[in-house]
């Protein structure tokens, strides 16, 4: 069985236009550009701050728990 995915935790239904598919899916947060939260949204840096605090993907990774 595969990791989960970004877009498959967060059941995304514009995967395809994300630059972090079909590779980085497990490290969605270090890829520019990235549409989260029906935003694309900024550099790696800018990125990690707002994940680390608002990401339940990010959390679940970093915890173990996907």
């Amino acid at each position: 069985m595969s990791e989960t995915q970004c877009w498959e935790f967060t059941n995304c239904k514009s995967k395809e236009k994300c630059p972090a598919y079909p590779d980085k899916g497990r490290e969605c947060w270090e890829v520019p550009g990235t549409l989260c939260r029906g935003q694309t949204q900024g550099g790696p840096e800018e990125k990690k701050r707002d994940c680390i605090t608002l990401c339940k993907f990010m959390e679940g990774i970093i915890g173990g728990k996907i």
